[in-house]
């Protein structure tokens, strides 16, 4: 959880103080600077972040061991979870990219998987009463859909906090590893094995979420 990654960063920060006093610069694609960390609280929180993605990269690894044990062991996984907030149509399409992975066409089932995990995210979002949608333009203009960001701001809510910042590092944070964008907006040249099977696992936490059932009235 972020307590545990703040602890870590602050003992870092008293064992090695000069990376709290140098600016911290990340650049983004086409090398636009993306951030720049210098006061000590931005410092902290982006040493955070880094701290993060880089546990994030090594479970990926994990999640790549994960899915070989699965298939050696159970053979190719031909059924999907029972997931009660994801549309059957949306886990079709997440089945299908379980298989190309295990083919070895890793970028085309994180291409086909980005997207249905955020229409599961949407799909989440408006079940649970959050809005899916911007307010009218008063210029008459189209009522815009709201894009990943805001709407795993609001499911901050009601996310495990791990959970949530999982979601946010991995699909929309653009100083972590930002799959949706950078896959959608075709900012990398080839998703690598490791990138489609967190995906998978994202989804798999995903597919888990239900409704907290609503307790019984007190008479």
């Amino acid at each position: 959880d972020k307590q545990k990654s703040l602890g870590i960063v602050d003992e870092m920060f008293r064992e090695h103080p000069l990376q709290a006093i140098i600016p911290r610069l990340t650049l983004g694609p086409e090398n636009a600077m993306i951030r720049k960390a210098e006061s000590q609280e931005e410092q902290r929180e982006a040493a955070v972040n880094d701290y993060e993605t880089r546990i994030l990269g090594f479970h990926g690894h994990l999640c790549v061991e994960i899915l070989a044990a699965i298939k050696n062991r159970y053979g190719p996984i031909d059924s999907w979870l029972d997931a009660p907030m994801i549309e059957p149509v949306v886990a079709e399409k997440i089945l299908s990219a379980v298989a190309l992975y295990e083919q070895g066409q890793y970028d085309a089932a994180a291409s086909v998987l980005v997207p249905r995990i955020e229409r599961a995210i949407r799909s989440i979002a408006r079940q649970l009463g959050f809005p899916v949608t911007g307010r009218q333009h008063r210029d008459g203009r189209l009522i815009e859909v709201k894009s990943l960001w805001p709407l795993l701001e609001n499911l901050e809510l009601v996310l495990p906090e791990a959970t949530h910042r999982y979601l946010k590092l991995l699909l929309a944070d653009q100083t972590s590893f930002n799959l949706r964008n950078r896959i959608s907006h075709g900012l990398m040249d080839e998703a690598a094995q490791t990138d489609a099977a967190l995906l998978i696992h994202a989804a798999c936490h995903l597919s888990v979420l239900a409704p907290a059932p609503v307790p019984d009235e007190e008479e």
